[in-house]
């Protein structure tokens, strides 16, 4: 996923898979993010609760 915005974030990925697609998600082209631990948790979080396997923010 490119060039999306936060608040979007939670329903393209609901919308795709719900149409059995996957999603991969570019977190640093998320629009509304700062590059920090706490916006990479952030994600990390999101997507975990809506059924994703993420890998662990690196730094």
């Amino acid at each position: 996923m490119l060039d999306v915005h936060l608040a979007q974030l939670q329903n393209i990925v609901k919308l795709a898979k719900s149409h059995q697609k996957k999603v991969l998600v570019h977190a640093d082209l998320i629009q509304g993010l700062k590059n920090d631990k706490h916006s990479a948790d952030f994600c990390v979080n999101l997507l975990n609760r809506m059924g994703s396997s993420q890998q662990e923010p690196k730094f």
